[in-house]
């Protein structure tokens, strides 16, 4: 085999075992993602081990050009779904968001939980609705009318009280103004309504889904 041959089969096996982090950080050069990347490569997880998702660093908390957008865009088994972020009312939670998002976390998790007509949930490594990624922190709260519970399509923060917010997430499938100040917003679909019908359908009362719903891949867009 030549040296090219060579240096080209390394290039392959170093890309396929490494982290999606140093990989989505390569293709991206908005100053938050290369920050971001910056911070990872300080302490990258090991992808070979199957608890690396529950033991992670606590998030950067980045500081986001408010001229820019961002976006997150989940290609899910069900259809894509697009949100815009708001780092201006959330900037914590958008924070830990793309940083999960760099780090590959959400990449082939399940939506755990979908409970018919109210709400989808995700990014549980347990699949258990009880894990997380080894750190907590609390919510944010506004009066911002952007910041309520008052859309379909909002996306949202589960948690088991004060301090407990970490990897989770859900979109709701309507409007329930009652989780108004106990659950932190950071974003809003944009794209995507026939995905989110889809996984209304998948739910159940009881929230187990009929059947499996993953996240194929996750990545952020900044225009």
């Amino acid at each position: 085999m030549t040296h090219t041959g060579t240096a080209l089969l390394v290039l392959a096996f170093v890309v396929s075992i490494g982290s999606a982090a140093s990989v989505r950080a390569a293709e991206e050069q908005d100053p938050i993602l290369e920050e971001v990347a910056k911070y990872i490569a300080e302490e990258p997880p090991d992808p070979g081990d199957p608890a690396w998702r529950t033991a992670l660093p606590d998030p950067p908390f980045l500081t986001f050009d408010a001229a820019k957008k961002y976006f997150w865009v989940l290609e899910t088994s069900e259809g894509t779904l697009r949100f815009e972020f708001y780092p201006d009312i959330a900037p914590l939670h958008v924070s830990n968001a793309i940083y999960l998002t760099q780090l590959g976390f959400y990449d082939g998790l399940d939506f755990h939980r979908i409970i018919r007509g109210f709400m989808a949930q995700s990014e549980d490594p347990s699949g258990t609705g009880a894990g997380g990624p080894g750190y907590q922190f609390g919510g944010e709260f506004t009066k911002d009318r952007r910041g309520k519970h008052r859309k379909t399509g909002v996306l949202s923060t589960p948690n088991r009280g004060p301090g407990t917010d970490g990897s989770q997430f859900f979109v709701m499938f309507k409007p329930v103004k009652g989780l108004d100040g106990k659950h932190t917003v950071f974003g809003q679909m944009v794209e995507g309504k026939k995905t989110l019908k889809n996984l209304d359908k998948q739910g159940s009362k009881k929230g187990t889904p009929k059947t499996s719903v993953t996240i194929l891949s996750a990545r952020v867009v900044v225009e």
